[in-house]
C-alpha cells in the first residue's frame, strides 16, 4: 500500500485521514509522546479514543477515551520511541476492543475493551510536550500474522465464522451502521434455497437477508471476518471483477456484498447482477438501488488488481479524495511516483475518479488510450480519448466504441518511446478536454449535449504498444497563462497550445470557462428560469440521470444552498419543511472542489459557506443520496443534518457529504 510520510510540530494538533478498515499501520520518529485518535468524524471530538505512545518522557503508554480522565490503560514503556531512528507501530480497533503493538509482533503491548461501540472512520496523529514528529503511515499493510493464522498474511484474506441468535465472532467485519448508529455486520445465510448476503445486528439477536420482496429475520448465519477489502461505488450490474462472492441465488447466480446509505442507515445486502442493482432489507421490506458500493477483495479494479502499484495509486485517490482535515501543520506526499504498467492489448484498468480531471505521464510509442466511464467496466455510456493513434499521428475522442469519432486533431510525435510525455483531461459541464503539461489550452476538446456522471478511469495502450504510465490524480491542472511553445516536446510550433488555438468545429473551451488554476476558487453567477450559466459546478443528478447544478436562493429572508433542475425550469431549496421553488438564484461556476462524507454537525473547518439562515447562522452546501438522486441542500450545524428537496419535502440526513475546496 502507498505511504504517507508527514511531519507533525510540537503543537498537539491532530491531522486527520479516512480509514475504515480497522487497524493502522505506522513508523514514527519522535522524542516521545506520538499520538493517535480514533475518531468517527475528521474532528476533535467526542466519542474519539488516543493512544499516547511514549509520554511522560518516553516512559509509558496509555489509552484514553474521550479526552478525560482517569485513562482507561496504562502500561510502562521506557524508551519506546526515539528521536533519530522510525519505530514501527501497529493499532487495531476490532470488536469495541483498542489494542496497539510494536513491529512484526501481533502481542500488543497495550489494549483495552469499551462497553460502549464507537464506530472508527478516521485516524488522527499528532506530537506535543516538546517533541515534534515525523510520520509514515503504511495504511492498509497487512498486520504481523499470528502463528495459527491470526490476522492473516494478507490484508485482503477472509473467513466466514458460523454463528447464531445474534453473537459477534471476533474480528467481524464491520460493513455499515444502523441508524441509530449500531455497527452492522457482513453475513451471508442460507434462505429459501440460496445462500444470501446481508446484515447481522446484533441487538436484535438475528441476521436479516432481502428476498421475494421482505427483510427476512435468520437465526444461524455465516459471519465474514479476518477481512481488509474495501467499499467501492457501483452502478446498475456492473461488478468489478475482484467482487467479494459471498454467496448464489436459488439458480445458482453469484451474489456479492453491497450496501447503500438508507434513511441515516449503511445498510449491507445482495448485489445480484442479472437484475442490475442492489438489494437491502430494511423495514420488513427488501429494498433496490441502482446506485450502490460493492465490496472487492483488494482495493483494485481492473485485469492488474494484484499489483502493488495500482493499490498505491487507489490509496492515493481515496487521500485526495476524502481530505476535510486541515494541512496547514503536516507535509504529505501522496501522489504516486511509481509505474504502472499497460501490454499491447487494448484492456482497460480502471481506477474510481469523481473530481472531475485526471493529470498523468505516459511513455509509450504510440496509442496511449483513456476511458471515462460511469463504472468500472468497458461498456456505453463511454467517452475515450485516443492520444498518439496511428502511428502517432494523430488524436482523437469517441463515445461509446463507435465511429465517427467526435473530435480529430493531427498530433505528430505527441508520444515518445523513450520519455514520459504528460497529459490531462478533464470532463466538465458535458465536455471532455485533453491538454499537455503546463497548458490549460487543450489540444483537443469536444462537447456532448448529453450528460454522463464519469466515475471511473481507465488506461490502456495497444496497435503494437505498450505503456508505462504514472497516474498522477489529485494534481492540480496548469493554470492559465502565457502557453509553452509548441504544446510537448516534437509537436509544430504553429500546431498545440498557440494562444486562443481551436481546432476548426469542434468547439474547444476559451481559457475562461476553465476559471484560473483549478483551485478553490469561485463565484456565484446570478441566472432565472433553470438557465445554467458556463462553467456551472455540477453538484449531483436527479432519479433520471439529469445533472443538478449547485445554487443559493433569497427565500423567507435566508441565503439558502440548493438545486437547480434546468428541465423544471426553476432552483429549488430546503425550509420550512417543504421543497421550495425558486426562480432567481446563483450558480456556483468555476469551481473545483471535492464533496466529503460528513455525519450530524461534524462540519469541516474548510467547508464551502453557501448562505445563512434567517437568524445568520452559516449554511454549508451538503448533499445526500435519496431513492436513487444525489441531491444538494443546506448543511445547518447547530441542526447536525443536512436538508435536501425533493419530492416537495424537505428531508433531513445525519450522514451526508458537504462541499469543500
Amino acid at each position: 500500500m502507498g505511504d504517507i510520510e508527514l511531519n507533525t510540530e510540537d503543537k498537539l494538533e491532530y491531522t486527520f485521514f479516512p480509514n475504515d478498515c480497522g487497524y493502522v499501520r505506522f513508523k514514527v520518529r519522535a522524542a516521545n509522546d506520538a499520538h493517535v485518535a480514533l475518531t468517527s468524524s475528521a474532528a476533535e471530538c467526542d466519542p474519539m479514543y488516543e493512544i499516547f505512545i511514549g509520554g511522560w518522557g518516553n516512559q509509558k503508554s496509555v489509552i484514553r477515551k474521550n479526552r478525560t480522565k482517569p485513562d482507561v490503560a496504562e502500561m510502562p514503556t521506557p524508551n519506546i520511541l526515539h528521536p533519530g531512528e522510525f519505530r514501527s507501530f501497529w493499532i487495531r480497533w476490532d470488536n469495541n476492543t483498542i489494542s496497539c503493538g510494536c513491529e512484526n509482533n501481533s502481542q500488543p503491548f497495550i489494549t483495552w475493551t469499551d462497553s460502549e461501540h464507537v464506530p472508527i472512520r478516521y485516524v488522527g496523529v499528532c506530537t506535543g510536550w516538546g517533541s515534534t514528529g515525523c510520520w509514515i503511515i503504511n495504511q492498509g499493510a497487512p498486520l504481523p500474522g499470528y502463528a495459527e493464522g491470526g490476522f492473516g498474511s494478507s490484508a485482503c484474506s477472509s473467513c466466514w465464522v458460523g454463528s447464531s441468535g445474534g453473537s459477534v465472532p471476533p474480528h467481524a467485519f464491520v460493513g455499515g451502521n444502523d441508524s441509530s448508529g449500531e455497527p452492522l455486520y457482513v453475513v451471508r445465510c442460507n434462505y429459501e434455497g440460496g445462500l444470501i448476503p446481508g446484515k447481522l445486528v446484533a441487538s436484535h439477536g438475528t441476521a436479516y437477508v432481502p428476498w421475494g420482496g421482505n427483510e427476512n429475520a435468520v437465526a444461524d448465519y455465516e459471519v465474514l471476518c479476518e477481512f481488509g477489502g474495501r467499499w467501492v461505488p457501483c452502478s446498475e450490474g456492473n461488478i468489478p471483477p475482484n467482487a467479494l462472492t459471498a454467496g448464489q441465488s436459488e439458480d445458482g447466480e453469484p451474489l456479492f456484498v453491497g450496501r447503500v446509505m438508507h434513511e441515516g442507515s449503511l445498510t449491507i445486502g445482495k448485489v445480484q447482477q442479472s437484475h442490475g442493482c442492489c438489494y437491502i432489507p430494511y423495514g420488513g421490506q427488501e429494498m433496490n438501488f441502482h446506485q450502490y458500493e460493492i465490496l472487492i477483495s483488494s482495493s483494485i479494479i481492473g485485469p492488474v488488481y494484484e499489483s502493488s502499484v495500482w493499490t498505491r495509486i487507489i490509496f492515493d485517490w481515496i487521500c485526495c479524495s476524502f481530505s476535510p482535515y486541515d494541512t496547514t501543520h503536516a507535509e504529505f506526499h501522496v501522489m504516486s511516483t511509481e509505474e504502472l504498467n499497460t501490454a499491447d492489448r487494448l484492456e482497460y484498468t480502471f481506477f474510481p475518479n469523481d473530481c472531475g480531471y485526471v493529470r498523468f505521464k505516459v511513455r509509450t510509442s504510440n496509442d496511449a488510450h483513456i476511458a471515462l466511464t460511469t463504472s468500472a467496466a468497458e461498456h456505453d455510456p463511454m467517452y475515450e480519448v485516443f492520444i498518439g493513434g496511428w502511428g502517432n499521428q494523430r488524436s482523437v475522442i469517441r463515445k461509446n466504441r463507435t465511429k465517427p469519432d467526435r473530435a480529430e486533431v493531427p498530433t505528430p510525435n505527441i508520444l515518445n518511446a523513450g520519455e514520459f510525455r504528460t497529459f490531462w483531461v478533464r470532463w466538465d459541464n458535458n465536455t471532455i478536454s485533453c491538454g499537455c503539461e503546463n497548458n490549460a489550452q487543450p489540444f483537443i476538446s469536444w462537447t456532448d449535449t448529453e450528460h454522463i456522471p464519469i466515475r471511473y478511469v481507465g488506461v490502456c495502450t495497444g496497435w503494437g504498444a505498450s505503456g508505462s504510465w504514472i497516474i498522477q490524480q489529485g494534481a492540480p491542472l496548469p493554470g492559465f497563462g502565457a502557453p509553452p511553445a509548441g504544446g510537448y516536446p516534437g509537436a509544430p510550433q504553429a500546431q498545440y497550445g498557440a494562444p486562443g488555438y481551436q481546432q476548426p468545429g469542434y468547439g474547444a473551451p476559451q481559457p475562461q470557462s476553465f476559471g484560473g488554476n483549478y483551485g478553490g476558487g469561485h463565484q456565484w453567477v446570478s441566472a432565472s428560469g433553470g438557465s445554467v450559466p458556463p462553467g456551472a459546478f455540477v453538484g449531483g443528478n436527479d432519479t433520471n440521470g439529469e445533472p443538478l447544478y449547485v445554487i443559493k436562493g433569497h427565500f423567507q429572508g435566508a441565503v439558502i444552498p440548493g438545486k437547480l433542475a434546468p428541465s423544471h425550469g426553476s432552483a429549488y431549496v430546503a425550509w420550512g419543511g417543504n421543497e421550495n421553488a425558486v426562480q432567481q438564484y446563483e450558480v456556483l461556476c468555476h469551481f473545483n472542489g471535492r464533496w466529503v462524507p460528513c455525519s450530524a454537525g461534524n462540519i469541516p473547518p474548510n467547508a464551502i459557506v453557501g448562505g445563512q439562515s434567517e437568524t445568520g447562522e452559516p449554511f454549508y452546501i451538503g448533499r445526500a443520496h435519496h431513492q436513487g438522486s444525489t441531491t444538494i441542500g443546506k448543511v445547518q450545524r447547530s441542526h447536525n443534518c443536512c436538508y435536501i428537496s425533493y419530492g416537495g419535502q424537505e428531508i433531513s440526513y445525519q450522514q451526508f457529504e458537504v462541499l469543500i475546496p
